[in-house]
């Protein structure tokens, strides 16, 4: 390898040099409950977690048992792909390892669809990192402070981007293309260490005469004479301009999965039994400062409402006892009331499921969650407390699924048991057969046409009674409701979904959609409240003596 010698004279300024900064040490957060299937030696499902259950769709775990792996899993590694219940595929990273059962694997599947995009820029800096390493892209040098020589190596002048013979080597060559901003750190790291043989480890910037800019990491130490004084000091660069990057992409990566955390307010904990010791995770620590609480660092009840406290007791009770680290939960206030959390844990064992050895567990903000829910549930009390007195009824029909709902009150001024699927059909089976084919053609002339329509038909309701009813129609087009292809509906009054709960809607939609959802349903009571009668034609229609 040819190599260039030079002695060139040193200009030090400062001859102390700041102190290298503290690395920082990233950590990660255990989920609770992972999704995880245990296969037999022929890769067949023989048991799931719920977890497992809910990322691939299914209502029951039961229903993976006895499905092949490779029938669930498509893709090759690390890019595989579960096919769902529904068809659709999600994106997971798959970890493989021994059960304790004799040739059971145990399989867990890592969600990872919401961070495609992103684990797909960290895998590319992680590619071009192993290149580097690869290569081994590192420059040797030595330094004699009894003659001032410095040799450098080929690669030493490739990593700084300088053309053998263009310079003397030597700490001014180094400094020359050391970047502005670390020029003055550089050199007073290494000033009178070519002297005294003190070690060497820097972390620097250079910008190459291309203007291209690099991370340098520079490490040497010296040989000492009998005497104390340097021998010789050799030492090497590195260029970690890749690693720095990926280190970056790992940081930015934890800062953006600490914000989806904290959007959606979940704090994690681990709790270890042995040693008594709790760790909160960064957002759980700022959902207790959110309250002005300072935790117990041993205390899992911390912050909790004193008529709570037993349902979290209760909580640890089980998993201490449970045999199959199935999670528990519990929803619990915070001191003043004010806040509702959902904890969720489980429990760790030691090999062969014995004593507990950790308890992992999350918590959960969702106190506009529950409010929504009971917002939710007042306004279709109100609503059919509305149609009730008014004696209306609601009624809509999906052309694309050609799924119908009908209100409570609906069912019963038409007769009909409130558990019985109806359709269209159901309806129109139900219209007088005089009334019927233009009462047809009126709904189906409103489907092309999109005009409110109103009109009077009469109803021949099971028992016979032959009834007359007022009805108001209107259709609605995909951007003024939640559905994905233009449909529309025939409605006695007005327009309104009726979800078979409402703790689900509550957990799915976002705050804005909830809020328009509200606002869409106070319309639809304010809509019916207009067709309801006065007080005074009330009483003369139903009250008169």
């Amino acid at each position: 390898m040819p190599k260039r010698v030079g002695r060139a004279p040193v200009v030090l300024d400062d001859p102390e040099g700041p102190a290298r900064p503290e690395a920082v040490a990233l950590g990660g957060v255990t989920p609770p409950d992972p999704p995880s299937l245990l296969c037999d030696p022929e890769g067949v499902v023989v048991r799931a977690s719920a977890a497992a259950a809910v990322l691939a769709g299914v209502a029951d775990p039961g229903a993976l048992v006895g499905r092949p792996l490779g029938e669930l899993l498509a893709g090759d590694p690390p890019d595989h792909r579960l096919t769902r219940a529904d068809g659709a595929q999600v994106v997971v990273r798959v970890v493989r390892g021994p059960a304790d059962a004799a040739g059971l694997t145990t399989v867990l599947l890592v969600d990872v669809s919401d961070l495609a995009k992103a684990a797909d820029e960290l895998r590319d800096e992680q590619r071009r990192l192993r290149a580097v390493q690869r290569v081994a892209a590192i420059g040797s040098w030595e330094y004699d402070p009894d003659t001032g020589a410095t040799v450098w190596s080929r690669t030493h002048y490739e990593l700084l981007g300088i053309e053998p013979g263009s310079v003397v080597p030597g700490a001014q060559a180094v400094l020359a293309v050391t970047h502005p901003d670390d020029h003055d750190v550089v050199a007073s790291y290494w000033s009178n260490r070519e002297i005294t043989g003190a070690p060497i480890d820097i972390v620097y910037r250079v910008v190459r005469p291309d203007g291209e800019l690099r991370w340098i990491r520079g490490v040497a130490e010296a040989g000492l004479r009998a005497d104390g004084r340097a021998r010789l000091i050799t030492g090497y660069i590195r260029d970690i301009t890749e690693q720095w990057r990926a280190d970056r992409a790992l940081a930015t990566e934890r800062a953006r999965l600490l914000e989806a955390q904290r959007i959606a307010r979940i704090g994690s904990w681990t709790y270890d039994v042995r040693g008594r010791s709790l760790h909160r995770s960064e957002v759980l620590l700022e959902m207790y400062s959110a309250i002005g609480v300072s935790p117990d660092r041993h205390d899992l009840l911390s912050g909790v409402h004193a008529d709570d406290r037993a349902h979290l007791l209760e909580l640890r009770r089980k998993l201490l006892r449970a045999k199959d680290g199935r999670t528990q939960e519990a929803e619990v206030r915070s001191e003043l009331g004010d806040r509702v959390y959902v904890c969720r844990a489980r429990v760790e064992r030691e090999p062969g499921g014995r004593a507990p050895v950790r308890l992992h567990g999350t918590v959960q903000d969702v106190t506009e969650a529950r409010a929504m829910e009971q917002q939710l549930r007042e306004d279709r009390r109100r609503l059919a407390d509305a149609q009730r007195a008014a004696r209306l009824g609601v009624w809509e029909w999906d052309l694309a699924t050609g799924e119908v709902v009908w209100s409570d009150m609906l069912a019963e001024l038409f007769g009909v048991p409130r558990d019985e699927r109806t359709t269209y059909r159901t309806y129109l089976d139900l219209v007088h057969p005089d009334d019927r084919a233009w009462v047809d053609d009126m709904w189906q002339q409103l489907a092309t046409e999109e005009t409110p329509v109103q009109c009077e038909h009469r109803i021949v309701r099971r028992d016979g009674a032959v009834r007359v009813f007022r009805s108001h129609g209107r259709a609605f087009r995909e951007n003024e409701e939640l559905f994905n292809d233009t449909s529309w509906f025939a409605v006695m009054h007005g327009q309104l979904m009726r979800p078979a709960s409402f703790d689900p809607v509550a957990e799915v939609m976002s705050l804005e959609e909830t809020r328009a959802r509200l606002a869409h349903i106070r319309e639809a009571v304010a809509n019916s409240a207009d067709y309801m009668p006065t007080h005074r034609d009330f009483i003369r229609e139903h009250c008169a003596s």
